[in-house]
């Protein structure tokens, strides 16, 4: 070999080692960068500094309190030490106001509790942030027996400085349990987001509070010391309910996009610091890797997948899809849509890890962590997450059917509008303040599984099992249950305001809308007034069951027995009933408007004066139904079976009845306009004082039928 050859070779190898010392140092550099940031970020959130601040701004908040009271009067000199005399002749001051001040927190808190005691109408409460530590579990019951007595509620909330992040984060960590209340009371409990820093109340018309810190504090806690003012006069408490009315309310678009034109420095420098901060994590985020790529690191032995970026990878083209990655560590790592399908993840840990939309079907995850993780729509159906640890997990509208959650600790995770649809594993796990309101958890097992403070309201729990859990502070508000439902030895759920669903229940006027009591026994329960909205009753028993005035609009009733039940003015407005059975039904004046029956059965039933229009009746059965004074406007009623029905003085209009069977029908002074009974059966049928202009008799048979002028037809 040439000296010439020789050098050339080293040169190769000296710059193939410095580009490994190259990869090695850019590892080093970006773990570095992490331990830095993270030092840094805990020297600007230290106790003492966050103390300082807070100090600050109450204290800026108590001067300018004092400056409006001054205002109002002349100064007061010689303030005297004790609080209630200073009280006293402040009220002088204020006289024509009918005003006093209010001392502490104790005593804030106790002006908001003798609001939602005494509240009769409305109850307005201004504050910027839904912290759970100032809105916990006697709050909640308050604004619950507040909302029993059908007051209303409105909420202004939302601090302007936090912008984009207005509903996240520790600062509105409540924000879920009141979602929950303005489910359960439609109407009656609400929000306005409005980026503000206002704090008071409004009690009817009967007084109101403006305090110098969050109304919903939680009690005498804390040392520091707060002021507000509690006012009767009427051009007071009318001010602050027009203040109210009259703001107009933001969302977080608007909030971002009204940022950037606002003129104050201070703010300004906040979000050009934010967008900095941005900057900086957009390049310091890692190009995307390979499948093949990841695969050769893995096998190399690394394990710490510290910021990589494997967004949309499909691991399985790597022959990844079984991969095993016990004990690997993904922080800071983007895995948004990534398939991990059947991946061995246990012991893994995913630290401020974005999985959103990620494949994660049937891994196991045994033993995982998850701290800061985004599993927004993650696909995690049949996924083994027993012993799984989740610190702030969005888990927002995941599917996690089937998930065996055994013994992990999901104290505190919201699931809401997560799939969780039966037969769901949480034995043994910790569950303490998870929570799970809305969600379908029949069959799932609870055994021993630690539920205290936790939120199970408008809960499935039709067959679950929960012995031996947990149930202390629970919240079970309108959930179901039934006599297969296992509760722990001694546990009351009736004094929660859970729903016994079983055959001759009493369930009336209760809201259940949108619940899913398909496949279940309900014969002959009551249910007169209730909500059903969007409420599952595919194959349900309803026999016999008393309906009458319920809401069942767009509900799905599809194969339900319903035969012998009391409908009569129901809403059933878009309901889906195709091939219910409806034998002798009462249905008299009920609202079926769009309403598909095709192939439904309700023969024998009572449609008097019932409002079918633009329903779908297509080969249903109809034969001796009461349908008289009934409107059928623009119906379709191909190949229905009307012999012997009784259809008096019922519209028809523009209805479709190709192929129906009228035999025998009562059609006296019925408005048969424009329908068109091409090929349908009339024999026999009475048409006396009919309408038929314009109605298409082609091909139809009218032997012995009665004609409108009283002739017969041969």
């Amino acid at each position: 070999m040439s000296d010439l050859e020789s050098d050339l070779h080293s040169l190769v190898a000296k710059v193939s080692q410095l580009e490994r010392q190259q990869t090695h140092l850019k590892k080093y550099v970006v773990k570095l960068k992490h331990t830095v940031d993270e030092q840094i970020e805990n020297f600007y959130h230290r106790p003492e500094t966050q103390y300082i601040e807070n100090l600050q701004e109450k204290l800026l908040a108590l001067s300018l309190r004092l400056d409006e009271l001054f205002a109002l009067g002349n100064p007061i000199k010689n303030t005297p030490k004790n609080p209630d005399e200073f009280t006293d002749k402040l009220s002088l001051n204020l006289a024509n106001y009918q005003s006093k001040l209010v001392f502490n927190r104790t005593g804030s808190r106790g002006v908001l509790i003798e609001a939602l005691e005494t509240v009769q109408e409305r109850l307005i409460i201004v504050f910027p942030w839904l912290n759970s530590h100032s809105i916990d579990e006697y709050l909640l019951n308050k604004f619950q027996d507040c909302l029993n007595r059908s007051c209303q509620i409105d909420i202004g909330f939302g601090y302007f400085g936090d912008r984009s992040q207005i509903g996240k984060g520790r600062q509105y960590n409540a924000l879920a349990d009141l979602q929950q209340l303005e489910e359960s009371y439609p109407g009656q409990f609400r929000f306005k987001l409005l980026g503000t820093h206002e704090q008071f109340l409004v009690c009817d018309v009967k007084f109101a509070f403006v305090g110098s810190h969050n109304l919903l504090t939680s009690g005498d806690q804390s040392l520091e010391r707060e002021v507000g003012i509690y006012a009767t006069d009427s051009k007071i408490v009318q001010g602050l309910i027009d203040c109210f009315d009259d703001a107009v309310a933001l969302d977080e678009e608007e909030i971002n996009q009204s940022v950037d034109q606002v003129e104050f420095s201070e703010i300004l420098m906040e979000v050009d610091e934010e967008e900095e901060e941005e900057e900086e994590i957009e390049e310091s985020q890692q190009p995307v890797v390979s499948a093949e790529e990841f695969l050769r690191r893995y096998k190399e032995g690394e394990r710490d997948f510290t910021g990589i970026n494997l967004v949309g990878v499909d691991l399985r083209a790597a022959n990844l899809s079984h991969v095993n990655l016990t004990g690997a560590k993904f922080r800071d790592a983007n895995l948004c849509e990534t398939n991990l399908y059947s991946a061995d993840l246990s012991q893994t840990k995913f630290f401020s890890t974005n999985l959103n939309q990620a494949n994660m079907m049937s891994a196991k995850l045994k033993k995982a962590k998850f701290i800061n993780v985004n599993l927004n729509q993650t696909d995690l159906r049949s996924a083994n997450l027993s012993q799984t640890k989740f610190t702030n997990v969005n888990f927002s509208r995941a599917n996690l059917q089937g998930v065996n959650f055994a013994e992990a600790n999901l104290s505190g995770v919201n699931f809401r509008h997560s799939k969780l649809l039966n037969n769901e594993n949480f034995s043994g796990a910790n569950l303490r303040k998870v929570n799970l309101s809305g969600l379908d958890l029949r069959y799932a097992n609870f055994i021993n599984t630690d539920l205290s403070q936790a939120n199970l309201s408008r809960v499935n729990l039709l067959n679950a099992n929960l012995a031996g859990a947990n149930l202390k502070m629970v919240q079970m508000n309108q959930s179901l249950c039934s006599e297969a439902t296992v509760f722990p030895e001694g546990f009351n759920y009736t004094q929660l305001g859970v729903y016994f669903v079983a055959p001759g229940a009493s369930l009336s006027k209760v809201n259940l809308a949108d619940y899913d009591l398909s496949n279940i026994n309900l014969k002959e329960a009551d249910l007169r007034e209730a909500n059903l909205y969007g409420v599952k009753l595919y194959e349900t028993d309803l026999r016999s069951t008393k309906l009458s005035g319920a809401n069942l609009k767009d509900a799905n009733l599809e194969r339900a027995n319903l035969s012998g039940a009391n409908l009569r003015e129901a809403n059933l407005d878009g309901a889906k009933l195709y091939n219910t059975d409806l034998r002798s039904t009462n249905l008299s004046g009920a609202n079926l408007k769009d309403a598909n029956l095709g192939r439904a059965n309700l023969s024998g039933a009572n449609l008097r004066e019932a409002n079918l229009d633009g329903a779908k009746l297509d080969d249903t059965d109809l034969r001796s139904t009461n349908l008289s004074g009934a409107n059928l406007k623009d119906a379709s009623l191909v190949a229905a079976r009307l012999t012997t029905t009784e259809l008096t003085k019922a519209d028809l209009r523009n209805v479709e009845l190709k192929s129906a069977s009228l035999r025998g029908a009562n059609l006296v002074s019925t408005d048969l306009r424009a329908a068109r009974l091409d090929f349908a059966d009339l024999s026999g049928a009475n048409l006396t004082d009919a309408k038929l202009g314009g109605a298409s008799l082609e091909n139809a048979k009218l032997t012995g039928a009665t004609m409108p002028d009283g002739s017969t037809q041969g």
